[in-house]
């Protein structure tokens, strides 16, 4: 938790700072990292982390933030159309999951990456791109752990 006397100073005063701790840090723009599994009711654990990893690493990659969304489920849908549908994952079993999210095209995450990079002009060594696809899998058990 954020040191709410540094924020103190910030803003007029501590509830302002507090507010704007629990407003901003906590709930707007931390969905953009969140693993498909966790948005769709799965429980948060390493592998979740591990996805937020790749997420930073390709938004460092292209310079932008890759599942972009307004919210947790606009999110899931940026990284469904980029990344292709979950069909045939175990995703499909969770409790939030939605039978339009399947309508996606389907296409592997590591060719989606590729893809990605490369519309960007970017060329990478095809272990780190094993590597990047293995981190953003849909299966948090074939994610790296």
């Amino acid at each position: 938790q954020l040191n709410r006397n540094i924020f103190s100073s910030i803003f007029e005063s501590s509830e302002d700072a507090v507010e704007y701790q629990e407003n901003y840090f906590y709930k707007e723009n931390s969905h953009n990292y969140i693993s498909p599994d966790i948005i769709l009711g799965g429980d948060q654990d390493i592998k979740g982390d591990m996805w937020a990893l790749g997420t930073l690493i390709l938004n460092f990659l292209l310079n932008k933030t890759v599942f972009n969304g307004y919210s947790k489920i606009t999110t899931a849908q940026s990284i469904f159309r980029i990344l292709g549908s979950p069909k045939n994952s175990t995703l499909c079993t969770l409790p939030f999951f939605n039978p339009y999210f399947s309508t996606f095209e389907s296409k592997s995450v590591k060719e989606a990456i590729e893809e990605l990079l490369n519309q960007s002009g970017i060329f990478l060594n095809c272990n780190f791109i094993i590597f990047l696809a293995n981190l953003l899998s849909y299966d948090k058990n074939d994610r790296i752990s």
